[in-house]
């Protein structure tokens, strides 16, 4: 009796659980496929020759050899020789399938170019784009459902990438620079747009 109660009682919690994932979140078929315009500055985290978070000074502390601390301060080069395209990681922490809709809530990509992309400024000129990337729950997801969504993310990342040729490049050099979400969409840039 007691067997059975208990296995009835574990087949209702996994069939109470197994539409779990259905419920966290929508689809990113048919999201408007209106991209970010990125003529706009708004659009852009960091820009040269603008104030932003990649044109702030910068306290830096140097540990030294004989266990002495200097700090200094740092800000944009004057003329670096080459740029920096940035695309920064998942800020997006909604356990949902899905992309970043509202592209005005800048605190989190903000705060992760600050930490991991600004100090660039002091040897290349900083660019890097906001974009509709996906939240940490479409990770969660099978290909067949969160594809459409990193398409979405992507397609801004290359729009981006496309406009500061053609906007700002003007033949220079350039590196390409991301991580964790961002450094897989480097990665495709890299090899469909840049090697393909």
């Amino acid at each position: 009796m007691h067997r059975t109660a208990a296995l009835t009682t574990l087949l209702g919690l996994a069939a109470s659980l197994a539409p779990l994932p259905s419920c966290l979140g929508g689809s990113c078929e048919g999201i408007p496929l209106a991209a970010v315009d990125y003529d706009d500055d708004a659009s852009w985290l960091c820009l040269p020759d603008r104030e932003d978070i990649c044109s702030a000074e910068r306290h830096i502390y140097e540990a030294l050899p004989s266990g002495a601390v200097v700090e200094r301060f740092e800000g944009p080069a004057e003329d670096p020789p080459i740029d920096c395209f940035y695309v920064y990681p998942t800020v997006d922490l909604r356990p949902r399938l899905g992309v970043q809709e509202d592209l005005t809530a800048l605190d989190r990509p903000r705060k992760a170019a600050a930490t991991q992309f600004a100090a660039f400024s002091a040897a290349c000129r900083p660019f890097a784009p906001v974009y509709r990337q996906v939240s940490i729950g479409t990770y969660l997801y099978g290909e067949r459902r969160s594809d459409p969504c990193f398409e979405v993310a992507y397609s801004d990342v290359l729009a981006a990438f496309e406009r500061y040729l053609e906007r700002d490049n003007d033949g220079r050099g350039f590196a390409l620079v991301g991580h964790s979400q961002g450094g897989q969409h480097v990665s495709r840039l890299i090899h469909e747009r840049i090697e393909g």
